[in-house]
């Protein structure tokens, strides 16, 4: 066996070492991720200061939709940072999609803000509001469906030509499911009363145990590309159709 034979041999036994290596550390890091990230997004408002942040956020992004130009015929869609962290107008090309998202938000924050999107009478409204009233610990089950009730009603009054999608909540870490499907459950009974079209995202996105599932979400809340993909097939039919009373998504 010559020397040159026996440094390449070497050499590709120590790529190969770290090819595993790194193989082994992703894989844990992958683990760790799962188990510490969800959990650090679950209790995320008890961190100092962060409450000042965001409402410092929420003015600022507030501010931008002034701009926005929201026309007769455009859809918005409403919500906290889930719906922001979406590119909706590359998701959805053919439409004028306008992001109304702010991270941080809640139901009480989506009904001071409710002008912006009703003064340009959109054609469509996609409501998703309210997990942050749960990761807050402000309000129950019951409040945060009356105020989404207010939410549709507003926007029925305030511009009766559009329509409105009322979307679930997303599951999060198991210990919430309880609370979220409650929410839930009135939502899609205040779709019904009121006419909007209901859309339950819950089946698409729970994992099987009633947690979100981390291969389209790195923390169990907010979503990645693939958990928006997931989530605009399903409503892509109704981002360009007039819709229909509910969607089926189990």
């Amino acid at each position: 066996m010559s020397a040159t034979f026996r440094r390449s041999a070497l050499l590709i036994a120590v790529g190969v070492a770290g090819v595993v290596l790194m193989i082994r550390r992703t894989d844990a890091a992958t683990r760790v991720r799962r188990m510490v990230l969800p959990r650090l997004a679950d209790h995320a408002w008890q961190i100092p200061g962060l409450g000042g942040q965001m409402a410092r956020a929420w003015s600022t992004r507030v501010e931008t939709f002034a701009s926005q130009d929201v026309q007769p015929g455009d859809v918005v869609m409403l919500g906290d940072s889930i719906t922001e962290g979406a590119d909706w107008s590359a998701l959805f090309p053919l439409a004028r999609v306008h992001n109304q998202g702010i991270g941080g938000d809640d139901t009480e924050g989506v009904l001071r803000r409710l002008s912006l999107v009703t003064d340009g009478q959109p054609g469509k409204v996609f409501v998703m509001i309210g997990t942050n009233d749960i990761g807050k610990g402000t309000r129950s089950s019951d409040e945060i469906v009356d105020n989404v009730a207010k939410i549709v009603d507003g926007i029925r009054a305030a511009s009766p030509t559009s329509e409105v999608y009322l979307q679930s909540l997303l599951p999060r870490l198991p210990r919430r499911a309880e609370q979220i499907r409650s929410v839930n459950r009135g939502f899609e009974s205040l779709a019904r009363d009121r006419g909007a079209t209901w859309i339950d995202l819950w089946p698409l996105f729970d994992r099987g145990d009633t947690g979100m599932d981390l291969d389209v979400s790195l923390d169990a809340l907010h979503l990645t590309a693939d958990g928006y993909r997931r989530w605009a097939d399903v409503i892509a039919p109704l981002v360009s159709d007039a819709g229909r009373a509910s969607v089926d998504t189990t």
